[in-house]
């Protein structure tokens, strides 16, 4: 065969398949959201809450549930006494983790990470593109019963990019019948990395595994930005290199966000070897309010650093004043505050 027909079934054969990728992408673009169910599902029965479980936290449990926003998977090997499924939820700006047992003593959270096994962080806000926190965030149960039967944590919400989230809950092995079969190489194996690294945890107990798939657009859809007007591009999206050029020590307002359980506060230009602090003025004067959670962020070289404040549900579309402190320090001995700036939620 010549180099002439070659080369034009080449160029046929070249045109079908962009063709078909095309076609691909019209039909990837028709039917993500059903695909998405279909690869991520959230969970299909709300939890099934045991006694000490208080009303607010049933309350964002049932409302992430009621929005497609609870996942939940069972472990391969469940810890003894775990009762039903590990669950996992984010409304943007944070997400929680639940799940139940007829014993906690003893079970812990030694895994939480999302996407490429990246850490997760302070609630109030998925961090800008190259930051990270300043301090390593706990995985200690945040349950407020005295001896409480459930697990529940509140924490910052994955980034866009991040579509699965990766838990493992260490619990007391379950007893295993003595017969071929019964014992699991995996765990043994991981049991003995445990011994070697000096880990007491790793005798007698199991780890408990779950891998989520989840919907990333399904959260970008639900918190809105406002970002500062000197820090915005044409697009009213945040303008990085504007944000390079802000000053350390001369904090300026970044943004202000808004989710389902809640709303943020983001000051660039903060000192990270201080403790900052904000509080919002309500509308009309009144008390001041001040956030649940506070974060110091570091970037690159060149980045200026962020400080991100979380609050509880705040009105939306109405005038607050923030009053922020470079050193919380000095808030509190009732020290005028080192700038102020309007914020309206979207």
């Amino acid at each position: 065969m010549i180099f002439t027909q070659w080369y034009r079934r080449f160029r046929r054969a070249r045109a079908l398949i962009i063709l078909g990728l095309l076609i691909l992408g019209a039909l990837a673009s028709v039917f993500a959201d059903p695909l998405g169910r279909v690869l991520a599902p959230t969970c299909a029965e709300p939890p099934t809450y045991h006694a000490d479980v208080p009303d607010d936290v049933r309350g964002v449990l049932d409302s992430l549930f009621d929005n497609d926003l609870l996942y939940c998977a069972e472990p391969s090997e469940p810890f003894a006494g775990l009762d039903g499924p590990i669950y996992w939820g984010s409304d943007g700006l944070s997400s929680w983790v639940f799940f139940q047992a007829d014993n906690l003593r003893g079970v812990g959270l030694t895994r939480y990470a999302f996407g490429e096994d990246f850490a997760v962080t302070p609630p109030g806000d998925s961090p800008p593109a190259s930051y990270n926190p300043t301090a390593a965030r706990s995985r200690a149960n945040q349950a407020t019963a005295e001896n409480p039967t459930y697990f529940f944590r509140r924490d910052g919400a994955p980034s866009s990019g991040d579509a699965r989230v990766a838990l493992r809950v260490r619990g007391p092995q379950a007893p295993t019948a003595g017969r071929p079969g019964a014992r699991s190489v995996w765990r043994d194996l991981d049991r003995l990395i445990g011994w070697l690294r000096g880990d007491a945890l790793a005798k007698g107990t199991v780890p408990s595994e779950v891998l989520i798939a989840r919907q990333p657009e399904a959260l970008v859809q639900r918190v809105e930005r406002r970002v500062a007007p000197g820090l915005a591009d044409e697009a009213g999206e945040l303008d990085k290199a504007k944000l390079a050029e802000v000053a350390l020590g001369e904090p300026v307002l970044m943004q202000a966000v808004t989710g389902m359980f809640g709303n943020s506060v983001w000051v660039a230009g903060v000192v990270t070897d201080t403790v900052p602090a904000l509080e919002l003025v309500p509308p009309g004067g009144g008390e001041p309010v001040a956030p649940f959670d506070r974060s110091l962020w570091r970037g690159g070289e060149g980045q200026a650093p962020l400080a991100l404040f979380a609050f509880d549900p705040l009105t939306t579309n109405a005038p607050h004043t923030a009053r922020f402190w470079l050193d919380g320090l000095a808030a509190g001995s009732g020290a005028a505050p080192d700038a102020a700036w309007p914020v309206e939620f979207p």
